[in-house]
């Protein structure tokens, strides 16, 4: 299944904007374009929830007709052709309901809820892909009834009294059709720590610090393009070329007064950005395309502020929604297979244990875990892998018993995100449980984190572990921002020390320190009652010098690199190197 290719896209896209007669026309449309995408996400029903709240151009109402009204229609699929008016239900309690609400210039708050077929549910992932029908279903209702006389301007966002998504894309279209579209660079851009102004001021007064960052923005664009609020804290700029390079550092030092009768405050806001060249755009959608995708990637590398749209980061978007597709597949087919890299004792070269490391039999073809473990961390998919894995090394030790071998602990890796589920420790003893697992055989890896509130957290997941029997161990230690802090704060059993601390052979500058801070790190370890793991080792000149630092384990190139089922099966009956 693929989500959301390029192609699919413009179809998609090219049905839901099709040109429309009359209002029912745009109706028809809509269910036509949301039934392209009915094999791929299985979407059940769409309604749209209509607030009338009051309006400050509107003050001839009589006082009885005041305050806010709600009526809720459903919009796919239509029932004869036409929308019909949904019961009353409890739409904000389904957990596997789709909620996100928009506002207009002339107060109508308006809901779009967007619900699977029964029997299917949304991941995490998926969810981004209905935000996008979202927005779309809603640009183009809007339009409609903005068009039949239900609303009378739909391009302002009604907070900031800037365009809304409508405006600009209406903006966008003139700029097409006058074939000038080349000599402009689009932006999608998040305002970066604007959370801490609603931690300083009230919500309303959110809302005026908000406008005043809008209107800033609108200004700094001026006469050379024009800009939008998508929502919350999100904008999109469309630019001239020329102006460009200077945006990009005004946009990351924008600076906001506001006070109230008792506190003054300046805000120093950023932004993470996503930008493109839109030189070959052919309708406004496109360069959303663009910019969303930039975003996307900007979002997904903090060290880098602004992230321009390529082919190429088109290209890995659409190969991360096409693995993520096959996640459920390949899980089911059980293509997800356990390699084991072996741990041995620095001093007599014994096996004492393994790594469990993922390797994903495609089609016959062997991916390692670089090509997928990044997308299935961010689409929380990382989560059931865990599991999967600590399922699968689990019936591996029941053949192992059956056989009557002599086994070894293995560690099974968890991530971070696996931390915020309230039942980990339960899950993972069940299992355990489940197959008549030892817990002696079984070691939990996490990986580093920056993390602050993440070592509170994992401290009290290995006091779980801890007193279910089970050992743990922090994985890559050294990558992260805040290792002394992790150490202080946990309790692990062992410490995996990434091999980017291994100093290397031979004479170079600075190789004094890299020995002091290495000998300085297991000796750390030695004293807080922790084994030590070094990782990547290669040769035996690492491998002695390891040992004469103290290093207990080791696991790399040197002995082995990860073995199949059966050849570290192999290596178990040896014993050792």
């Amino acid at each position: 299944m693929k989500i959301f290719t390029q192609d699919y896209i413009e179809k998609f896209f090219k049905e839901i904007y099709k040109s429309d007669r009359n209002i029912e026309d745009c109706f028809q449309n809509i269910n036509s374009a949301i039934n392209l995408l009915d094999e791929k996400l299985h979407i059940g029903v769409v309604k749209v929830r209509q607030y009338e709240i009051e309006n400050p151009l509107s003050k001839i109402k009589d006082e009885n007709d005041r305050g806010q009204r709600c009526k809720t229609m459903v919009l796919y699929p239509l029932t004869d052709g036409v929308l019909t008016e949904a019961e009353e239900d409890e739409d904000l309690a389904n957990p596997d309901c789709f909620v996100k609400e928009y506002v207009n210039q002339i107060s109508l708050k308006t809901e779009m809820l967007i619900y699977p077929k029964k029997g299917y549910t949304w991941d995490e992932y998926s969810f981004n892909d209905v935000e996008l029908i979202s927005n779309a279903v809603y640009t183009k209702y809007i339009n409609a009834v903005t068009q039949s006389g239900i609303a009378r301007n739909a391009v302002t966002d009604i907070p900031t009294g800037i365009p809304n998504l409508m405006g600009l894309m209406k903006y966008a279209d003139k700029l097409i059709d006058d074939g000038v579209i080349g000599e402009y660079d689009g932006f999608y851009f998040n305002v970066r720590n604007f959370k801490y102004v609603n931690n300083v001021f009230s919500y309303n007064e959110g809302h005026e610090v908000m406008k005043i960052y809008a209107n800033t923005i609108k200004n700094m664009v001026g006469n050379n393009g024009n800009v939008c609020r998508l929502g919350g804290d999100n904008f999109v700029v469309i630019l001239k070329k020329f102006v460009t390079p200077n945006f990009l550092v005004r946009i990351q030092d924008v600076h906001i007064s506001y006070s109230n009768e008792t506190i003054s405050k300046e805000f120093v806001f950023g932004a993470t950005v996503g930008a493109a060249h839109l030189d070959g755009c052919k309708i406004p959608d496109e360069i959303m395309l663009r910019v969303s995708v930039a975003f996307q990637a900007s979002k997904d590398d903090p060290k880098r502020d602004t992230f321009f749209f390529s082919n190429e980061i088109l290209k890995s978007v659409m190969k991360e929604k096409e693995i993520l597709a096959d996640f459920d597949k390949a899980m089911n087919n059980k293509e997800f297979e356990v390699y084991f890299q072996p741990k041995v004792d620095v001093n007599t070269r014994k096996l004492v244990g393994a790594e469990s490391l993922v390797r994903w039999n495609y089609n016959g073809r062997i991916i390692m875990p670089e090509k997928f473990i990044t997308a299935f961390e961010k689409s929380g998919h990382i989560r059931r892998l865990s599991f999967y894995m600590l399922e699968s090394v689990c019936e591996t030790f029941c053949k192992w018993k059956k056989e009557g071998r002599n086994m070894v602990r293995i560690s099974v890796n968890f991530s971070k995100s696996n931390l915020y589920n309230q039942y980990l420790v339960r899950d993972i003893v069940n299992i355990l449980n489940k197959h008549d697992i030892d817990r002696k055989y079984i070691e939990i890896e996490f990986t580093e984190s920056e993390n602050y509130e993440d070592y509170e957290v994992m401290s009290e997941v290995i006091a779980q572990l801890h007193g279910a029997g089970i050992s743990a161990s922090i994985d890559d230690f050294g990558k992260g921002y805040s290792s002394l802090n992790m150490l202080k704060k946990t309790g692990f059993d062992r410490l995996k020390i990434d091999k980017a601390f291994v100093p290397l052979q031979g004479d170079y500058p600075g190789k004094s320190k890299d020995i002091l801070v290495f000998e300085s790190i297991v000796k750390l370890a030695r004293d807080l009652d922790m084994e030590t793991v070094t990782e990547g080792v290669e040769n035996e000149s690492q491998l002695e010098y390891l040992k004469n630092a103290g290093c207990n384990i080791v696991q790399g190139y040197v002995f082995d690199k990860p073995l199949k089922l059966e050849d570290f099966e192999k290596r178990m009956d040896i014993g050792g190197y």
